[in-house]
């Protein structure tokens, strides 16, 4: 399946990626539009495009077509990254480890859009695998830097602090010009 991305801006472009699977029929082209009242409009509308794949529907005639059963077990390959799509009753996992729905599709979501830009299965699966190590909250302020507010004069002031990675579950916060915590 190739899944085009819409491009947030103006420009009514798109980004593409390439989705396979032996064992489940995709649909041979799929857009993904931006959820413009989201942070994160690219990521929320992946993770719902994920989420709608995934999720199994009520049995009746609006069932998505293109969605997983009740249980399954596949193989899907995002560009050349290989990631084991399972569920037994209501348990999710992904590669053999269980996950909550919400972080299996946040993941998906992430790796998806970075295949867009890169095409090489091992540094997908190693971005798939580090995305899966830390919170999604926690990532959003690495790229974003962390939202804060404190008052002053009694009015509320809103900032936003540096934040960087220092180790593999480690990170750090710069809380005044220059110091750091």
């Amino acid at each position: 399946m190739k899944l085009r991305i819409s491009k947030p801006d103006d420009s009514s472009g798109y980004y593409e990626c390439n989705i396979t699977c032996e064992t489940f029929r995709f649909a041979r082209e799929q857009r993904v539009s931006f959820l413009r009242q989201e942070k994160d409009p690219v990521q929320a509308g992946l993770e719902k495009f994920w989420r709608n794949v995934i999720s199994p529907r009520r049995k009746n005639r609006w069932t998505n077509p293109n969605s997983f059963s009740e249980q399954f077990h596949h193989i899907v390959f995002i560009e050349q990254c290989p990631v084991v799509l399972s569920r037994e009753g209501i348990r999710y996992q992904l590669n053999g480890k269980s996950y909550s729905l919400s972080t299996i599709c946040s993941a998906l979501a992430r790796i998806t859009y970075k295949a867009c830009f890169e095409k090489d299965g091992a540094t997908l699966l190693s971005s798939l695998y580090a995305t899966l190590d830390l919170p999604e909250n926690v990532k959003y302020c690495l790229e974003n830097r962390a939202p804060y507010h404190f008052h002053h004069d009694l009015e509320k002031q809103e900032v936003r602090l540096n934040v960087v990675q220092i180790d593999d579950k480690m990170l750090s916060m710069e809380i005044s010009y220059g110091v750091w915590g």
